[in-house]
């Protein structure tokens, strides 16, 4: 996410040329009982990079017009929360159907590795002046605006001044 923005716009512009030239798409997509925290969401990392790699195999054949897996924002309050697989095929239902619940059935299999250890804030400011490098960059995750946070937390603030933090 947020990265591939000109690759996202041909692939769309490919597959409406596609369409426009006669491919018929029928979508097939699973719900995934999934939430993760963003902090493990890397679509190039060990744990999503095979998934997302298989992705884009799938939409180097010709009968796949679009492939996805969509992960969640694990701080929506919604019921639906969760996330989604989905195959655009041509024309063939049944097969849109068996590989939107493989690739489904790929990312449930991941599921326990997709978390994450978070120290507390006085931990990670004690981590913070105990390390000889500089700088330290310490963040709160809950709070960024690229989550839909205001991005106004005084937490960390709040804990550095308690431990004498200069």
């Amino acid at each position: 996410p947020h990265v591939d923005l000109r690759e996202t716009g041909v692939r769309g512009a490919n597959v409406l040329g596609r369409i426009l030239a006669g491919a018929q798409p029928v979508f097939a997509a699973r719900t995934i009982p999934l939430i993760s925290i963003a902090e493990v969401q890397q679509t190039s990392g060990d744990i999503l990079g095979p998934i997302f790699n298989a992705v884009s195999e799938l939409e180097k054949r010709r009968d796949v017009l679009s492939a996805g897996v969509l992960m969640t924002q694990c701080w929506l309050d919604v019921p639906e929360l969760g996330w989604s697989a989905f195959i655009i095929a041509d024309a063939d239902v049944q097969l849109a159907e068996e590989m939107a619940e493989e690739l489904a059935d790929a990312c449930w299999r991941v599921r326990d590795e997709l978390t994450g250890r978070f120290h507390s804030a006085g931990e990670c400011i004690r981590l913070a002046n105990a390390h000889s490098g500089s700088p330290v960059i310490v963040a709160d995750g809950a709070d960024s605006t690229n989550s839909g946070s205001t991005g106004d937390s005084t937490f960390l603030l709040a804990e550095m001044l308690t431990r004498g933090v200069p």
